[in-house]
């Protein structure tokens, strides 16, 4: 059975993986419209806090969901139904 995604608990977590990951920059991005899409396969249709968190590390892309390595930014935005209009802000 596919994990759950609890919105409440991902500040929680990218202060976590900071506190692993050193130097990682915390990054929220938004959907672009009401929803974010499909991640993973899974609806986010319940992600009712309008943000998703991130930690972005030499290149990769770690959140509660990536792999312990985590991903590279292009295998991560392809994780979602439209990740290509994700904004990392550089």
């Amino acid at each position: 059975m596919p994990r759950r995604p609890h919105t409440a608990r991902h500040p929680v977590r990218s202060r976590s993986a900071t506190g692993v990951l050193g130097d990682g920059q915390i990054v929220r991005f938004g959907p672009a419209g009401t929803f974010f899409g499909n991640y993973r396969r899974q609806e986010t249709i319940n992600w009712n806090n309008g943000n998703h968190v991130v930690v972005v590390l030499n290149g990769r892309v770690y959140d509660a969901f990536t792999p312990k390595g985590g991903e590279s930014i292009a295998e991560y935005k392809a994780q979602w139904d439209f990740g290509d209009i994700i904004d990392f802000g550089f």
